[in-house]
């Protein structure tokens, strides 16, 4: 079984690219989607105490919920505090993917396991995986996108990209390159090509 990771910057169509990858795929690929499980992490009570005791009260909503609007304007203005709950986080979400890739691996009818992280090379987890997969757009159109998708305001759609490693600097330490410009057609070639190329040849 082959391991891809599929990584890039916020805005730039990574998780189309895994959705496509995966339709491609069908039954014989398995996804872990790090943002997916996080959100379930987020919405549930495992890491209540822990957001609590390192941000305040102010990170649980009354549902009892974390404030995902209160921890995204604290981190991404804040370094510090962003590593703090990629702390929190990250340990769990690395235990859980490596747990599902080895139930992968028994299974004989698997032969690709795809694992979605959008900050991969922005934290130090490894994943013995066998190439990472880079989707990317200029920096310009993560902008016009976070503007029109999010409603972000300029500073923090700056606050948000100086966050993350330059999409250029992951392009070049990539094994391969999905360019998100153009008709979405384009994109969908590009992942059947990558399919073939990294799970069948």
């Amino acid at each position: 079984m082959k391991t891809l990771i599929v990584t890039g910057g916020i805005a730039t169509g990574k998780s189309t690219a895994v959705r496509l990858l995966m339709e491609t795929g069908g039954p014989r690929l398995r996804l872990f989607d790090c943002d997916s499980e996080a959100g379930k992490l987020l919405d549930g009570d495992r890491l209540k105490e822990s957001l609590s005791s390192s941000f305040g009260p102010a990170s649980i909503e009354a549902s009892g919920r974390a404030d995902r609007n209160f921890l995204r304007e604290l981190v991404f203005r804040n370094p510090e505090s962003r590593k703090v709950l990629e702390g929190i986080i990250h340990p769990l979400l690395h235990q859980e993917c490596l747990a599902q890739m080895k139930a992968a691996r028994q299974n004989t009818a698997v032969d690709g396991f795809v694992i979605d992280v959008p900050l991969f090379f922005e934290t130090s987890a490894h994943y013995h995986q066998d190439a990472v997969c880079v989707v990317a757009v200029s920096r310009e159109t993560q902008k016009t996108r976070l503007a029109l998708r999010n409603g972000f305001r300029e500073d923090m759609i700056e606050a948000i990209l100086a966050a993350q490693r330059p999409i250029m600097e992951k392009v070049a330490a990539a094994d391969f390159v999905l360019w998100n410009e153009g008709p979405p057609d384009l994109l969908r070639r590009q992942t059947q090509r990558l399919h073939q190329h990294f799970f069948h040849d």
